[in-house]
């Protein structure tokens, strides 16, 4: 697996980091994802049989949109609340041909979770919605809030999505290749929220009773932090990852 040079990435709050370009946190085989963060380890279990691919140089786990999934041990926190800053970090590529937004497995019309966590009582996460559109959302209680990208095919996307922990106006904000594509504010209720595991490619029940899709597409890692990066952390974290996308 190759390295690349550039900015280190941001460590402080740091609790999860799973990354399938890491011999450390994965050695090409296995069903096993190692955290790395160097905290409690949080780590991931693969099953439905995702590929490790490492086409173009590049080390991924690549999904088929049917069963494929990496569920990541649930850290202590947040717990029951969602009233608590995080940063979740990761990235995708989607070849030409995929159905973008339904679930080829299931005929799903919620869309593809990317990385997720929680159910209809609430969640967070990246997911493929509508034909094109990449979402950051979080749904803290009844109703969803979410900023949304227009993307494309066969390009890779570097997405990290953040939140202040509060009510504030614009308090959660989402970020594509290092730069703000929009924010929001979460102006429901920040407790109920749904202890659940964070699932990379599978389907995390974010749509009322309709489950989300299976991912289709490549996905290389996974990160949390426990606080609101900065639009700079942001941008030092997609600095220190974009060479091994091209990008």
């Amino acid at each position: 697996m190759a390295a690349h040079s550039g900015p280190d990435l941001v460590q402080e709050g740091i609790i999860v980091h799973i990354d399938a370009a890491n011999s450390k946190s994965y050695p090409g085989s296995g069903t096993t994802a190692s955290d790395i963060s160097g905290g409690t380890a949080y780590n991931g279990t693969l099953s439905g049989g995702p590929t490790f691919s490492t086409d173009n140089g590049l080390a991924v786990w690549r999904f088929d949109g049917s069963d494929d999934r990496l569920d990541v041990t649930d850290p202590t926190w947040p717990l029951q609340s969602i009233s608590y800053p995080f940063t979740i970090e990761s990235a995708i590529y989607v070849p030409a041909g995929v159905d973008w937004w339904n679930d080829p497995a299931s005929g799903s019309s919620s869309g593809s979770a990317i990385v997720g966590r929680g159910s209809y009582s609430g969640s967070l996460g990246f997911l493929r919605n509508g034909t094109t559109d990449i979402r950051f959302w979080i749904r803290p209680h009844s109703i969803g809030r979410s900023v949304t990208y227009t993307a494309a095919f066969d390009r890779w996307y570097i997405l990290s999505g953040t939140f202040d922990g509060t009510q504030n106006a614009n308090g959660m904000v989402f970020y594509v290749n290092g730069v703000s594509v929009g924010s929001t504010t979460v102006s429901d209720s920040l407790a109920n929220f749904d202890a659940d595991s964070y699932t990379l490619g599978g389907n995390v029940n974010f749509g009322g009773s309709e489950l989300g899709g299976y991912v289709q597409g490549d996905i290389p890692y996974f990160r949390l932090y426990n606080r609101a990066l900065s639009q700079n952390e942001v941008l030092q974290n997609f600095n220190a990852t974009r060479g091994r996308f091209g990008l």
